[in-house]
Protein backbone atom coordinates (compact mmCIF):
# COMPACT_ATOMS: atom_id res chain seq x y z
CA UNK A 1 0.00 0.00 0.00
CA UNK A 2 1.22 3.65 -0.92
CA UNK A 3 1.20 6.67 0.88
CA UNK A 4 -0.42 9.22 -0.53
CA UNK A 5 0.80 12.11 -2.43
CA UNK A 6 0.52 15.25 -0.15
CA UNK A 7 -1.39 18.23 -1.78
CA UNK A 8 0.59 21.65 -2.70
CA UNK A 9 -1.13 23.48 0.50
CA UNK A 10 -0.30 20.40 2.66
CA UNK A 11 3.58 20.50 1.41
CA UNK A 12 3.50 24.62 2.30
CA UNK A 13 2.09 23.74 5.59
CA UNK A 14 4.17 21.13 6.57
CA UNK A 15 7.05 23.50 5.29
CA UNK A 16 5.78 26.25 7.66
CA UNK A 17 5.71 23.43 10.80
CA UNK A 18 9.21 22.78 10.14
CA UNK A 19 10.45 26.61 9.53
CA UNK A 20 8.75 28.91 11.40
CA UNK A 21 11.42 31.56 11.43
CA UNK A 22 12.32 31.33 8.00
CA UNK A 23 8.40 31.96 7.23
CA UNK A 24 8.72 34.86 9.41
CA UNK A 25 11.23 36.56 7.81
CA UNK A 26 9.98 35.70 4.23
CA UNK A 27 6.09 36.79 4.95
CA UNK A 28 7.95 40.20 6.71
CA UNK A 29 9.86 40.92 3.43
CA UNK A 30 6.92 40.19 1.52
CA UNK A 31 4.95 42.67 3.38
CA UNK A 32 7.48 45.33 3.11
CA UNK A 33 8.25 45.20 -0.48
CA UNK A 34 4.47 45.42 -1.12
CA UNK A 35 4.06 48.66 0.59
CA UNK A 36 1.70 46.48 3.56
CA UNK A 37 2.50 48.89 6.16
CA UNK A 38 0.96 51.78 3.76
CA UNK A 39 -2.09 49.50 3.10
CA UNK A 40 -2.76 49.03 6.61
CA UNK A 41 -2.90 52.63 7.05
CA UNK A 42 -5.04 53.37 4.49
CA UNK A 43 -7.51 50.35 5.74
CA UNK A 44 -7.46 52.11 9.06
CA UNK A 45 -7.97 55.59 8.17
CA UNK A 46 -11.12 54.48 6.04
CA UNK A 47 -12.53 52.29 8.96
CA UNK A 48 -12.50 55.79 11.22
CA UNK A 49 -14.47 57.40 8.31
CA UNK A 50 -17.08 54.76 8.59
CA UNK A 51 -17.24 54.58 12.17
CA UNK A 52 -17.21 58.07 13.17
CA UNK A 53 -20.89 59.10 11.61
CA UNK A 54 -21.84 55.58 12.72
CA UNK A 55 -21.20 57.20 16.51
CA UNK A 56 -22.48 60.28 15.64
CA UNK A 57 -25.83 58.52 14.96
CA UNK A 58 -26.29 57.41 18.88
Amino acid sequence: MTLPMLTIIDQHAVYVAKHPGIFFLQTLKAFRANQGLLLAVYVAYYALLSIVPLMMRF
